[in-house]
């Protein structure tokens, strides 16, 4: 998806791709911690694309990554979070 903004703004719509990709299975996911690690800056006209992949799913458990790149592929920013499962499904269809 493409994204442009300041920083601040940038982390809370990736927790938000966050959100999509943890709750993804059906089952309500609650973060525990989450992390940015900024490798280089934007520039103007900059467009930022992010990937969500999941690193590890367990019973009650899960960590995710979501690389930030730009237009040309490099890679800006890491975004990484553990969440916890709640044994209760989603209030929502994706």
């Amino acid at each position: 998806m493409p994204e442009r903004g300041h920083k601040e703004e940038r982390f809370s719509r990736w927790q938000i791709w966050l959100a999509a990709a943890a709750n993804s299975h059906g089952t309500l996911a609650f973060s525990l911690s989450s992390s940015i690690t900024f490798l280089r800056a934007s520039g103007p006209g900059d467009t930022l694309y992010a990937e969500a992949r999941e690193r590890y799913i367990g019973r009650s458990t899960g960590c995710y990554q979501v690389d930030i790149t730009n237009q040309n592929g490099d890679l800006i920013a890491t975004f990484e979070s553990s969440v916890f499962r709640k044994d209760q499904k989603v209030p929502f269809t994706l």
